[in-house]
């Protein structure tokens, strides 16, 4: 794949430091040939450093100036995983190593891991770079929006609460009368496997068309609860300014319990760009149809509009919002709502390559016409915590340990779609 000739020529970092080396000089410090050395590679003479900056490994092996600086000779030759693995040896001692992060992610750039080059980019502009730099970043950035083939993955083994969402209720009034909730109907543990998939394959012109996919699947014991869902769309990308803007459309397919739920399609269009020194921000615009096959009544289209927010704290952490509105205009009323969702989220990198991220969702559903059975309008109120642990120092052939802890609450006007939910998923995931 060819990449933008600016992308890879634009890279203008300054070596620190001074040259202490005189000419002619027999003997030098190991101050003196580490210097020497960067000040080699700087001038592109990379067979001459690449002699010395071995020798300095040989007796120097941990030193982290040589092995920052055996990591730019194998950036310099074009041995870009033997450079993603000394700048990430460096990162594990110490995650601010602001000039160690931002090769890192260039080399993974140019490795094509473009998710983890996102990352460590992103994490990047918790610093307080020169505007110069900055503005590199926020070039790569763009490109990996607009520009790149990647592909996302988990999976999971899961030990659910409650994943049929069944009632916490143990009473239910009908007609006036009080019915006891069958027992079978009532919130049950569970045991499943997960898969979460997103990819997307970038082609043509400057690769600024894509094809992109993603699946979502969740089997339990006894095929009680299970769903799977797959969407795909065909979509395009487009560079304005320091903006990208993005359309897309395609089907999509959801079952439950081995049966098919619905069929439908999705359009989506989306603006993201950066919002001040450490912000970046993306507004999209999402229409949803959805034609169910076994419940007509619930069958309709859904407009959605959103922002979302992404504000660097530092070079380790970083601070997400999310606000959407939505409506689901139904065939019938009394399942057509209103809705808004709203998520806070809290990501750190912790020492030894652990990655965290805590995550609050609040949702408020308002139905438009009275249930029935039940004569009055439904509402809920959906609350969900979710701590994400990625433990990469651990990564095997690109994947790393993964653990999701979750509570979930939805109280609701009619007490037979109040529930709660607790799961712990357990598996693998794309490691940055």
């Amino acid at each position: 794949m060819a990449w933008p000739r600016w992308l890879l020529i634009a890279w203008l970092w300054a070596v620190p430091g001074s040259w202490a080396a005189t000419p002619g000089t027999l003997e030098l410090s190991p101050e003196e040939a580490t210097a020497l050395a960067a000040q080699w590679l700087s001038e592109g003479r990379t067979e001459e450093a690449g002699r010395l900056i071995d020798r300095l490994a040989a007796t120097f092996p941990e030193n982290p100036q040589i092995v920052f600086l055996q990591g730019l000779h194998a950036l310099h030759t074009g041995r870009y995983r033997a450079a993603v693995e000394r700048f990430r040896f460096l990162l594990t001692r110490e995650p601010r190593l602001t000039r160690v992060r931002l090769e890192l992610a260039r080399a993974l750039y140019l490795a094509g891991d473009f998710e983890a080059a996102r990352y460590h980019f992103e994490a990047a502009l918790g610093e307080d770079l020169p505007p110069a730099a900055r503005e590199n970043v926020l070039r790569f950035l763009r490109a990996i929006e607009a520009q790149t083939t990647w592909i996302r993955f988990t999976a999971t083994l899961i030990r659910d609460t409650n994943p049929a969402n069944a009632t916490r209720a143990e009473r239910i009034t009908l007609f006036g009368l009080e019915f006891v909730v069958n027992p079978d109907s009532r919130p049950r543990d569970a045991w499943g496997v997960g898969l979460n998939a997103d990819a997307r394959y970038a082609f043509g012109s400057e690769n600024r068309s894509f094809v992109r996919g993603a699946v979502i699947a969740r089997e339990y014991a006894g095929r009680f609860a299970d769903f799977h869902y797959v969407q795909a769309t065909l979509g395009r990308n487009a560079l304005v300014g320091d903006s990208v803007l993005s359309a897309e459309a395609g089907p999509a397919y959801a079952w439950y319990q081995g049966r098919g739920l619905y069929a439908g399609g999705i359009v989506q269009v989306s603006h993201s760009h950066p919002l001040g020194r450490r912000v970046l921000a993306q507004e999209s615009l999402t229409w949803r149809w959805l034609d169910y096959e076994r419940f007509e009544d619930l069958s309709g289209h859904q407009p959605w509009a959103g922002l979302h927010l992404r504000y660097a704290l530092d070079g380790t952490s970083a601070l997400g919002a999310s606000l959407q509105l939505g409506r689901h205009s139904a065939r019938e009323e009394a399942f057509s709502y209103r809705a808004v969702e709203a998520v806070l989220r809290y990501s750190k990198e912790l020492p030894a390559r652990l990655n965290f991220e805590a995550r609050l969702t609040a949702n408020r559903f308002h139905y438009l016409g009275e249930q029935p059975l039940f004569g009055v309008r439904r509402k809920d109120r959906l609350w969900r915590l979710d701590f994400e642990f990625l433990i990469r120092d651990w990564a095997v052939a690109g994947f790393a340990p993964y653990v999701a802890v979750s509570f979930e609450r939805n109280d609701s006007t009619l007490p037979i779609h109040a529930y709660q939910r607790n799961f712990v998923a357990v598996g693998v995931s794309r490691a940055f």
